[in-house]
Order: C-alpha cells, then sequence, then structure tokens
C-alpha cells in the first residue's frame, strides 16, 4: 500500500481542468494558451499603427517595406519577433483587416471574406493579369458598401471576385475585428482553446 503521508504528486490533466465549466471542467486558465493569446495584443497594435516606441520601431526597422502576414521569418532575429511571427498562422483565420484603413494592402492583408490573403491564393501571374498593382490598396476599390475590382479575363481571378463581392455585406467595419470582435486577449484566448472544449466529460451532467 501507499504511504498516505508521502509527499508524491498527484499528476493533474490540465486539458481537463482548464476546460470552462460548462464542459465539465475546473474554470482554471490555461497560462499557456493566455500567454499565446496575449501575442495577439501585440499584433493588434502594429496593425492598427499604433504610435508608441516597440511599435513604430518594428514597423520601420523590423517589417521595413514588407507586408507582415507575408514576411519570411528572419534568421538572425530575436526570440521575441520570432514568436509573434510564428503565431501568425494561428491568428490569420480569425483576424479581418479593416477595409476602409487606407493602409490596408489588397494581396498581402487578410481583409477578404475568403478569409485568407489573396496573395497566398492567386499566384504572381494571375496578379499581373488582373491590372491590380502589388501595391493596391482596398480603399481604392470600396465605394458605397461595395468592392468593384476591374473585370479580368482569367475565370480563376473573376471566380475569387464573385466570392468577395457576394460577401462584402460582412465586411463593412471601421475597426480590426478578431473572431468578428473587436481585440480583447479574452475573445482571442476562447477562440484557440475553443477546440479542447468542444467534447463534456463523463462526470458532467449538461
Amino acid at each position: 500500500h501507499d504511504n498516505p503521508f508521502s509527499r508524491k504528486l498527484i499528476p493533474i490533466a490540465f486539458n481537463s481542468v482548464c476546460c470552462p465549466f460548462n464542459s465539465g471542467g475546473l474554470g482554471i486558465l490555461d497560462i499557456k494558451e493566455w500567454n499565446k493569446a496575449s501575442i495577439s495584443s501585440r499584433i493588434d497594435k502594429l496593425m492598427n499603427n499604433v504610435n508608441n516606441l516597440w511599435d513604430s520601431w518594428t514597423r520601420i526597422n523590423l517589417i521595413k517595406n514588407m507586408h507582415f502576414w507575408t514576411m519570411d521569418i528572419p534568421m538572425d532575429c530575436s526570440w521575441v519577433w520570432r514568436n509573434i511571427l510564428r503565431s501568425r498562422s494561428v491568428f490569420l483565420p480569425i483576424f479581418q483587416k479593416c477595409i476602409k484603413d487606407v493602409d490596408t494592402s489588397f494581396w498581402f492583408d487578410p481583409w477578404s471574406s475568403q478569409g485568407c490573403i489573396l496573395a497566398n491564393v492567386i499566384n504572381f501571374n494571375l496578379r499581373v493579369q488582373s491590372g491590380i498593382n502589388d501595391n493596391a490598396k482596398v480603399s481604392s476599390f470600396w465605394s458605397d458598401g461595395y468592392i468593384n475590382i476591374p473585370y479580368s479575363s482569367s475565370y480563376a481571378i473573376r471566380q475569387v471576385w464573385a466570392n468577395i463581392q457576394n460577401k462584402v455585406y460582412l465586411m463593412d467595419n471601421v475597426l480590426d475585428l478578431w473572431a468578428g470582435r473587436i481585440h480583447s486577449i479574452a475573445t482571442v484566448y476562447k477562440y484557440i482553446t475553443k477546440p479542447n472544449h468542444l467534447s463534456y466529460f463523463p462526470w458532467h451532467s449538461r
């Protein structure tokens, strides 16, 4: 028999206890996932051109003339910047750039209803055929609640344009959105931990 007075630690299933009460967990905050969600605050400030020392320095010295969502991770960057860039794949599906922002890139910002960056789904040759250059801004095509994109002879491009224009009403926002809401760490945390909260535990009565 085990000694009842031993100091042996009892393993804890954090994936279970960190789930919310309505899923049968204890509602304990998952610090690792919360720290990951906290990175989104830094990204939100970068995207909204917040004028503080760190963000201004980052835009001038690290991003330069590149695009945050598509730039490569430098080999010689700091641990902090590397982790911010690595986190893009986590946050890209829920981030939506404001289409009324004059700096929103047509090709390299995640503004469209496709839930992606257009440059990642339309290759360079097709972009050239579209007649829209790489420096184009979304605001150039936005008018009275609609995206007015020039006609393209490419069927593939016309299909993408049609999908965007059919859903453009979903993007009539004046601020960047995270999972359809104004940014908060709590909103992002809820999203990135949601897959762990989908199943109910045997002891939980619904």
